[in-house]
């Protein structure tokens, strides 16, 4: 059931079929994933999920988030609670479920083999120069990848873990699968003409061939990827300014950005506890768009609150990640340095977009807090909180 539930989550039939969006699928999922551990219990109870610090900033957040429209009245209140459960149900049932190392890479593949449909249908629609899904965003993942932009963060959350667990498997037949599966996530962002999304690109797969001790090979590496970045970076600059430079050109979006930013802080200025309101940044800043970062909108929707949670969480996953890149158990440690390479992307390309609701960070939580869990039991003295 979990590897389903995994599955379901990020494979966004939405994006193909509209029907499925409304029988409200993740919730019957989650129903299922409770059943399925009242069953066959993991042995991991809700206590220790909850005494994790980036569980606690996570619950905090979520409670920011629904009570900021607290001006609105109960009926909003509820509507916020509604659209936003989902997450932390999402991270206790996924986490408490995860047991074993075994149980936390069939985890990752689950979430790569769901990404695949959507990639590889992110590349056919965008070489037909289609860059919008069918599908607008909802919270409970079905068409939530809503542009070229969205579908970047997908990309770059699935690279990371597809390369590492190259060397990780014996099969052939699943090296081949992981390493095409990097081929098409490159491609597609390429494909995507993000601009974010290129530049972002080339920090993820330095991160990625960055040896534990810097050397000579490296470095020579590192500039001849450099220089396959500013081309592969140039054409997509050069193929957005040729599609819409009379409409939306670099320098427009350079100079919206700094717009949007501007006016989120202005609204933090004015609402410094809980901010505007969780999701209500278009209303009081009269645009139809989102801030275009993420900690903008963050911080304009709910104030120091909602961003001061939202930062300690992403602060304790990278805290986490990092002490168990040291454990014993090599794959462990092999997923978790996956992990933080796809939090640190994430936190690139979150400056450049806005994201809240995107499931990426919410999933990576799931996995810092699993391997902490598996670090305790296997050495209970050096887990890593």
């Amino acid at each position: 059931m979990l590897y389903l539930y995994i599955f379901w989550n990020f494979c966004q039939p939405g994006i193909f079929f509209q029907w499925p969006a409304s029988t409200m699928p993740m919730m019957y999922l989650s129903a299922g994933m409770v059943c399925s551990l009242v069953i066959n219990s993991s042995g991991i109870t809700f206590w220790q999920i909850l005494r994790n610090p980036i569980m606690k900033a996570l619950l905090f957040f979520i409670f920011v988030q629904v009570i900021s429209v607290y001006y609105s009245g109960i009926r909003s209140i509820l509507s916020e609670l509604g659209y936003w459960y989902i997450y932390p149900v999402f991270c206790f049932l996924v986490v408490k479920a995860i047991s074993t190392t075994r149980v936390l890479k069939r985890v990752v593949w689950s979430m790569i083999i769901g990404a695949l449909p959507v990639v590889a249908y992110g590349i056919y629609s965008l070489s037909a120069g289609e860059y919008k899904f069918r599908v607008g965003g909802s919270p409970v993942g079905w068409g939530m990848y809503e542009n070229h932009n969205d579908y970047t963060f997908l990309t770059l959350l699935v690279l990371p873990f597809a390369w590492k667990l190259i060397a990780k498997e014996d099969s052939r037949f699943r090296k081949m699968v992981l390493f095409l599966t990097c081929i098409l996530c490159v491609i597609g962002t390429i494909l995507s003409l993000s601009r974010g999304g290129a530049i972002v690109l080339f920090v993820c797969v330095l991160l990625l061939l960055k040896p534990k001790k810097m050397n000579i090979r490296f470095a020579l590496a590192a500039g001849l990827l450099t220089i396959c970045a500013f081309t592969a970076v140039a054409f997509v600059f050069n193929q957005r300014e040729a599609i819409q430079g009379t409409t939306y050109s670099a320098e427009d979006a350079r100079e919206g950005r700094f717009d949007f930013w501007i006016t989120g802080l202005l609204l933090l200025r004015h609402n410094p506890f809980l901010g505007v309101g969780s999701r209500r940044y278009y209303e009081y800043a009269g645009v139809r768009h989102n801030s275009h970062n993420t900690f903008v909108e963050v911080a304009s929707n709910t104030g120091l609150l909602g961003i001061g949670a939202y930062l300690a969480m992403i602060i304790f996953m990278l805290r986490q990640s990092k002490i168990l890149l040291t454990a014993d158990d090599r794959l462990l440690a092999g997923i978790m340095e996956a992990t933080r390479i796809a939090i640190i992307a994430f936190l690139f390309r979150a400056n450049l977009d806005a994201k809240v609701e995107d499931w990426n960070i919410y999933f990576l939580a799931c996995l810092v807090i699993a391997g902490s869990n598996i670090a305790v039991r296997l050495s209970p003295r050096t887990g890593p909180y």
